[in-house]
């Protein structure tokens, strides 16, 4: 599937030179004049968001550049409908560079080239204990950054069963029956934080972890599977499910989760209460890595080029300079760091796990 998507890519981009005029000849170029690239973003975004929130990049990003020696004349961003899509795009080198996930890095990880790691600023403490992550006043370190997220199994405490599944959990007694027959909302099967991290949590739990038959969120009885980010956590504001998996920052900081929850009660957010005051955590999975900044394998990336691009892009994320970091923060990265192979080691685990 993936190499005819490939090919599919190949033929549309080829088809789209000759549209404009096989018969011209362009004139030769310095190598180190860039006449356009293009980001091609996950569809986290919607097209005229993302734009408006890189639009900065036009003129940092060829500024950084030339402190390598290259000259980039023209900077583009876009939405694919799928990171699936974006790997394609870049292992067939119709696209120029983007950002997906780790778990779909891994999967293509011999086909393209890792710019930098996405890192964020992590929350003052790094446990799987509940308790920690229960108080109501969880918040971010100012210094600590970190390389993923851990993905966390919600229950809203206005709901009878809310209660009931968190009081067992605090008790160290949640049983496999109390999850099966429980309603879940989860991510996409791509999906680590949402999908891939609770099923590993649970063989951890319950099945081959505890020396029993492997469990996995396939047998969940009552499981709403492939929803968006802000959609399995609004299903749980509204009481439509008894368990919502995703990583911490939609509850403790995601504008949309505070949004749904203002909305929904707004005699609570009247009074100062925070999604956190009745979202709680039953369970904490391992961690997630955070997303990667790949290059495609296209003639202008050549392998000195990324190395520019590379070190560019993590000069703008790092800098203290809103000027220079705005369009990373917009897009909730903290910082940019070098891609280490080790560090994609649990992602490479989750998706050997997915696929059995």
């Amino acid at each position: 599937m993936k190499k005819t998507i490939a090919i599919l890519l190949v033929v549309a981009c080829a088809f789209a030179v000759f549209a404009q005029g096989a018969t011209e000849s362009k004139p030769a170029t310095d190598s180190k004049v860039i006449d356009s690239l293009t980001l091609v973003y996950a569809p986290t975004y919607e097209v005229s968001t993302l734009t408006k929130m890189m639009e900065p990049l036009k003129e940092s990003l060829p500024r950084a550049l030339a402190n390598y020696g290259y000259t980039l004349e023209k900077f583009d961003v876009t939405v694919a409908t799928s990171m699936e899509i974006i790997a394609e795009g870049l292992a067939a080198g119709t696209i120029d560079f983007g950002v997906v996930g780790a778990t779909t890095y891994v999967l293509y990880e011999d086909e393209v080239v890792p710019l930098a790691q996405v890192s964020r600023l992590g929350y003052e403490h790094d446990t799987r204990n509940i308790a920690d992550w229960n108080t109501g006043n969880v918040t971010k370190s100012d210094t600590v950054m970190c390389p993923g997220s851990r993905s966390v199994l919600w229950v809203n405490i206005l709901t009878e069963k809310g209660q009931e599944l968190l009081a067992k959990a605090e008790n160290n007694n949640l049983t496999w029956d109390d999850l099966v027959n429980a309603k879940w909302s989860l991510g996409k099967t791509t999906s680590a934080t949402s999908f891939i991290l609770p099923s590993l949590w649970l063989d951890e739990m319950y099945g081959t972890g505890v020396g029993q038959s492997k469990k996995s969120v396939e047998m969940l009885k009552n499981a709403s599977v492939g929803n968006g980010g802000s959609a399995i956590i609004e299903a749980l504001l509204l009481g439509q499910v008894d368990i919502a998996c995703n990583y911490q920052d939609k509850v403790y900081g995601e504008q949309a989760t505070y949004d749904a929850f203002a909305k929904l009660y707004p005699e609570l957010a009247a009074q100062g209460k925070k999604p956190q005051d009745i979202l709680k955590a039953i369970a904490l999975t391992e961690r997630s890595v955070n997303e990667v900044w790949l290059a495609g394998t296209g003639p202008k990336m050549t392998p000195e080029f990324c190395d520019a691009l590379a070190k560019a892009l993590m000069d703008l994320a790092n800098s203290a300079d809103p000027a220079d970091n705005q369009p990373f923060r917009d897009v909730n990265q903290d910082g940019l760091i070098v891609p280490l192979p080790e560090y994609f080691e649990g992602a490479r685990q989750q998706v050997a796990a997915a696929s059995k």
